[in-house]
């Protein structure tokens, strides 16, 4: 055995171990912010946020029985059987929305039962109900989701909560959670007439408190065009029930009075009102009681039928486009952790600027959800003038990653700037943007792309090539008109404000800003 060539084996086999032990720390170091990045963010984006809840939430407590709707199942179903009757003619029209008294009271249920009873004389299906129920009270504010997985009924039968229509909702900021379902079970005795017509549907409650026609409106309108969707509105209609008739004596539901207040639930008929406008729809007094004035009576019910007037297919509006949906997703999203991406922004900009540090925020110290990807744009102005700006066209990393690196590049990488300096700290605004998907905006020429271009609604990227520009929605401030905007984002495309070429391509996205003033 040779001791020496065994020994240089060794020394050669050390160096090795060495030399790629460095080399495989080197490429760790250099690639450390990369890996940073990908390890700390999660799979999901914060285009598709939907608020989460707890899962005990997912519980519901059972209806209360009424005097009118027994607590044994063979009882309802005889008691509903009771006040449908008989004697009505059957229909070619479809009530598509049905205004029914607020609660069980004692005769308000002959009143609600034939306004069902259009339903199963119409020879319509329906298999989805959403109920607009008011809370009349003041400390409910906002529309709330429910969270449970079905209504339980006290005569022992289920019914399913449509969960598609509920996640639907969420995009349009309004809230989910049942402590607003909470002693307010009366619109449960409701499903006993709608099973009565059709044992298979599913259902949306939704309770609103201090929410305007609007509101509303934003998040039921794309359902108003779906023919197996019913809208149900409860509402206290004693309050202006002998001011609905026309001069010709018609029972027709005409306008809403204000001289002697607003009666619970009078955002839902404003809706109901608007929706039946919009669709041509003729409304109608199904029936009505008249008491003593003893008691708080409810004495209508209102139904809007889908006449022949109906809307013809092109007549109808839009539904909201994919970047439409993702903008009330991440308006949702900086709702809720706005104040702590504004608080990342400060650190880092404040740790750079006073000593070049680059600040990381990590899992421990923030949501979770602050780890979801996202698209992100920072702006720094000083007095209203800018001072710099960096951002990313896709997510591919963490929004608080995100918006602490940009940060940093806005106030040293911008070449249109100088670097700002640690004395204009104390004066700066941060503009944090977060941006939707893509949507490529369809043209033939250079006035066609101007004429689909929306003014202060639209962000645009500009592409040719590896030439590219984009604006952000605020930008429309800054020029007159769309001629200018668009020259102007073609010179930052590094184009001519002539230029055109066929192979131009140009894509739409919408933005949520939050802003932090500085002092």
């Amino acid at each position: 055995m040779n001791i020496d060539k065994d020994e240089d084996v060794k020394k050669h086999g050390a160096f090795y171990y060495i030399f790629w032990s460095v080399a495989a720390a080197a490429l760790l170091w250099l690639n450390y912010d990369f890996l940073y990045a990908h390890l700390s963010s999660n799979a999901e984006k914060v285009n598709n946020y939907v608020p989460q809840y707890d899962e005990l939430e997912k519980y519901e407590l059972p209806a209360v029985a009424s005097w009118f709707y027994l607590e044994k199942a063979q009882d309802a179903g005889l008691d509903t059987g009771y006040y449908f009757g008989s004697g009505y003619k059957r229909q070619n029209k479809f009530p598509k929305i049905l205004i029914v008294p607020q609660e069980g009271y004692k005769y308000s249920a002959t009143v609600t039962a034939k306004a069902y009873w259009e339903l199963a004389q119409s020879g319509k299906k329906f298999r989805n109900v959403i109920m607009l129920i008011p809370a009349c009270d003041e400390k409910t504010a906002g529309i709330w989701l429910p969270l449970f997985d079905n209504i339980k009924l006290s005569a022992g039968s289920n019914i399913a909560v449509n969960e598609k229509i509920v996640q639907g909702m969420f995009s349009n900021g309004w809230k989910a959670g049942n402590q607003a379902f909470a002693g307010r079970e009366y619109w449960k005795k409701h499903l006993f007439f709608l099973q009565k017509i059709n044992p298979h549907f599913s259902v949306v409650p939704v309770i609103y408190g201090s929410a305007t026609s609007q509101e509303l409106s934003a998040g039921l309108e794309q359902y108003l065009y779906d023919d197996a969707t019913l809208l149900i509105f409860f509402a206290d209609l004693s309050t202006y029930y002998d001011r609905q008739k026309k001069a010709d004596g018609e029972k027709r539901f005409e306008a809403l009075p204000v001289s002697d207040g607003r009666p619970c639930g009078d955002a839902g008929i404003e809706t109901a009102l608007h929706y039946a406008k919009q669709m041509r729809m003729s409304s109608q007094l199904i029936d009505g009681y008249a008491n003593d004035g003893q008691e708080e009576e409810i004495r209508a019910s209102w139904k809007y039928d889908l006449w022949l007037s109906e809307k013809k297919e092109e007549e109808k509006d839009e539904l909201p486009t994919l970047i439409e949906r993702e903008a009330k997703s991440i308006g949702l999203y900086v709702q809720q952790y706005g104040a702590a991406l504004t608080e990342i922004a400060d650190k880092s900009l404040a740790e750079w600027l006073n000593g070049h540090k680059k600040y990381k925020p990590s899992r421990g110290e923030y949501p979770e959800r602050l780890f979801d990807k996202a698209a992100v744009f920072v702006s720094l102005y000083n007095h209203g003038t800018m001072r710099g700006e960096s951002g990313s066209l896709r997510a591919k990393q963490a929004a608080a990653l995100e918006v602490a690196q940009h940060v940093r590049a806005a106030a040293s990488e911008d070449v249109r700037f100088d670097s700002v300096k640690p004395e204009e700290l104390a004066d700066l605004e941060i503009r944090i943007t977060f941006l939707t998907d893509y949507e490529r905006l369809d043209f033939k020429d250079e006035e066609g792309l101007l004429a689909v271009m929306k003014p202060g609604i639209d962000g645009i990227v500009l592409r040719d090539g590896n030439r590219q520009g984009l604006f952000l929605p605020s930008m429309w401030q800054e020029f007159s008109d769309k001629r200018e905007f668009l020259t102007q984002l073609k010179l930052k495309a590094g184009m001519s404000p002539t230029y055109w070429s066929d192979k131009l391509k140009a894509y739409r996205f919408r933005t949520v800003e939050i802003k932090k003033n500085g002092n």
